[in-house]
């Protein structure tokens, strides 16, 4: 049976979206969900998957490009990622390397060239940063991880950062001046 409807309206949305710009955001997990079944619309398989919601913390300067400063009525500004949890993950214990659990797990710190010990629950708290891009519809989406700048934190080849003493040219429109000054992992 199909539906009916008279003087339907078009709208541009409302409720608790608040759009922010494309850039990378220092991050906390504010929230891991339990293990939940769902189906891919694409495949129409079923998936397990958990959502890691984090809260982003724009620095001064993304605030004054931009970037909201808090979210929806004063809370705070969050974006979520849906990790779709592997069989062989849920069976074995594997982590694929171009997998979201992955990432994430690297994001977070942890060592991805050893055994993997983890609760998710542990995450609550962790800092990373998160860049943000708009998809195809306009709506900005956690992109992609990265692990959280420190200060102290001296480079390593695999994670691409600054060798002490050494000077890397910015990628791109002063991501790496924001990226240094990012005040909120100090």
């Amino acid at each position: 049976m199909g539906i009916s409807v008279n003087n339907a309206t078009v709208s541009e949305g409302g409720g608790d979206f608040v759009d922010i710009p494309d850039d990378i955001y220092a991050a906390r997990v504010m929230d891991v969900s339990d293990m939940e079944k769902s189906v891919n619309p694409t495949t129409n398989e079923e998936r397990t998957q958990i959502v890691v919601t984090f809260e982003l913390m724009p620095t001064a300067a993304q605030v004054e490009a931009g970037a909201p400063s808090e979210g929806y009525q004063g809370s705070e500004l969050t974006r979520k990622m849906w990790i779709t949890l592997t069989d062989k993950f849920l069976d074995e214990g594997m982590v694929h390397k171009k997998s979201m659990l992955y990432a994430l797990l690297d994001a977070l710190g942890y060592d991805m060239d050893g055994p993997l010990t983890f609760d998710s629950d542990e995450w609550i708290d962790m800092k990373c940063r998160v860049l943000i891009k708009h998809n195809d519809k306009g709506y900005p989406r956690i992109d992609s991880l990265l692990q959280a700048v420190t200060p102290k934190a001296a480079a390593t080849p695999r994670t691409g950062a600054v060798v002490a003493g050494t000077k890397k040219q910015p990628v791109g429109a002063g991501l790496a001046t924001r990226l240094r000054g990012n005040e909120a992992f100090e």
